[in-house]
């Protein structure tokens, strides 16, 4: 996200100090600024705000044998249920039963989270993950954990490149016994424990991710953890690749009667091994994010309810990762099935970034977060391809509170993206500045059911400059589509009011053009007649005859 406060006479330090404000003023998100400063604060007028590391930020949680308000106790076979937990995804244990594909492809109405993070991981806590599908007696589709627990190899230093959280668990402990704990990332890396009252634990981990903790000791027992989670889980680009470096990660293997029903369904998809693992990830994705959360209807209904869904693209988070852990299985690509008790998505395996968390979309109507207290609200930006239903789906969870303000901006529109890196303006052409309303509304560059354009992606990576009125800002960023750069296109920069994709209310400032990277790159200059106030800048690729219109802000 790129927020601008256009002031007349005083510059700000500078543009990333509002970048993590939420739009309600209510408490700083942490944001992906890995070595670098970020606000503690709002900035006041003359006056540079406070500035903090946010790399390792927050403070321990309170050591307490107490349970807080609002907290789930957890013992062996998961929560202690207290009467406001639903489980519509299944055992929240991973050593519960598998889960199995059903017809109940409606929305839920609302659903309670449990937070245990800080910064909070809303609504991606992983309770539960599973990493292989088989056909139970009933010829149903099912999916469960495979592997036995082993001792942790995920502890040690504090690694480069890589986010911190506190995770903070109120467990009934059972002497000897496996004590299964939500995690952030399967391969989170554990920098300290503490325990109250203070005993030794041993951790463990299972093949499909999922953390344990043992002791021997009887009763309740607070536990705190610091972990260190790898940045490319939240933001790795699917790098090209090989399908040989794919099948060195050894997905766990579907029986033939699954292999063919999915086949069959890529190849009605057009996707399979003939387009490299990149493209087909991504294709992979993109359709899998379109789906539709109603009720499965009758006239639908074939012999084979994963190629059902998967045709006619019905299901809400659950039907989505479920289908889409068989599908990429049957490409050969290492999937996990992940939920807790409010949402459901999955991990793909990589080459060269290991997991990587992928959100589906389809979440519950509503989300009451119970158990937040003052935990600031993690917000990796999403540079994956955001079909329309997708970006429908998470501008209702912004407006029902299950993903943060900040998010609106961010998913709000297709293909839209934000990263901080830390960009410097190269290779690319600086297009003439241009004061006045856009031609056309930016809403109206969705694309439609029919479009058989490829997905383009825009990213805008740094904004680096004074937020002053006349004066220049230097704009960078990338222009690719399925991981190869689009050169040669243009790319108009706006302002508009933050969290909107309202046309009418933008202002084109400029147009850029791709260098043969795709590299976007220039000058902007903030016109003279903007109204003062708070603005979001974004980029605007309006597509051609080959690619999808896109979108980042």
């Amino acid at each position: 996200m790129r927020r601008i406060i256009v002031i007349a006479s005083v510059a700000l330090t500078s543009l990333l100090v509002v970048a993590q404000e939420r739009v309600d003023g209510a408490h700083v998100l942490h944001e992906f600024f890995t070595g670098r400063l970020t606000t503690a604060g709002k900035a006041e007028p003359n006056k540079p705000a406070e500035m903090v590391e946010v790399a390792d930020s927050a403070a321990p949680p309170a050591l307490s044998a107490e349970p807080r308000n609002g907290e789930l106790v957890y013992g062996p076979d998961g929560p202690l249920n207290d009467g406001r937990l639903k489980e519509p995804y299944g055992d929240l244990s991973p050593f519960g039963g598998p889960n199995t594909l059903d017809e109940n492809t409606d929305r839920v109405d609302s659903l309670t989270y449990f937070a245990n993070f800080d910064p909070s991981v809303i609504p991606f806590k992983r309770v539960v993950s599973q990493n292989s599908v088989f056909l139970n007696e009933n010829g149903e589709y099912v999916v469960r954990r495979v592997g036995n627990p082993a001792p942790s190899a995920f502890q040690g230093d504090l690694p480069a490149d890589s986010q911190v959280f506190w995770g903070s668990f109120m467990l009934q402990m059972e002497s000897g016994k496996l004590q299964p704990i939500a995690s952030v990332a399967p391969n989170q890396i554990l920098l300290e424990i503490q325990t109250e009252p203070e005993v030794p634990t041993s951790i463990f981990v299972d093949p499909a991710g999922n953390f344990m903790l043992r002791a021997n000791y009887e009763g309740p027992l607070r536990v705190n953890m610091r972990l260190a989670v790898p940045t490319t889980y939240f933001t790795g680009e699917f790098a090209p690749t090989t399908w040989a470096e794919i099948d060195r990660l050894r997905a766990e293997r579907l029986e033939p009667r699954i292999m063919a029903a999915a086949q069959q369904t890529l190849a009605e998809l057009a996707i399979g091994r003939d387009l490299r693992p990149e493209e087909a990830i991504i294709e992979l994705i993109t359709y899998f994010r379109n789906f539709e959360a109603r009720p499965f209807p009758d006239e639908l209904r074939g012999d084979d309810l994963y190629v059902s869904i998967v045709e006619n693209q019905i299901g809400v988070c659950r039907h989505r990762s479920l289908a889409f852990i068989v599908t990429a299985l049957a490409l050969g690509i290492p999937t996990h099935y992940v939920y807790n008790e409010a949402h459901a998505f999955v991990e793909v395996q990589w080459p060269g970034i290991g997991w990587r968390r992928v959100d589906l979309g389809g979440a519950a109507n509503e989300l009451n977060a119970s158990s937040r207290e003052d935990r600031t609200v993690h917000t990796p930006p999403d540079s994956l391809p955001k079909p329309r239903r997708f970006v429908e789906d998470q501008e209702r969870m912004v407006q029902n509170g299950l993903l943060p303000n900040s998010q609106a901006s961010q998913n709000g529109t297709a293909n839209s993206s934000s990263q901080t890196n830390g960009g410097s303006a190269t290779n690319g052409g600086a297009g003439q500045n241009v004061d006045g309303p856009v031609d056309a509304p930016v809403d109206a560059l969705e694309a439609t059911e029919v479009d058989n354009r490829q997905a383009a992606v825009v990213v805008l990576d740094d904004v680096i400059g004074e937020a002053r009125r006349g004066q220049k800002v230097i704009v960078s960023g990338r222009l690719t589509s399925q991981n190869r750069p689009l050169g040669g296109r243009i790319v108009e920069v706006h302002l508009g009011p933050p969290g909107t994709t309202q046309g009418s209310k933008a202002t084109l400032v400029t147009s850029l053009t791709t260098g043969d990277d795709g590299a976007i790159a220039g000058e902007v200059v903030i016109p003279s007649n903007q109204p003062v106030g708070r603005w979001s800048l974004f980029l605007v690729f309006r597509g051609d005859a080959s690619y999808k219109p896109a979108f980042a802000e």
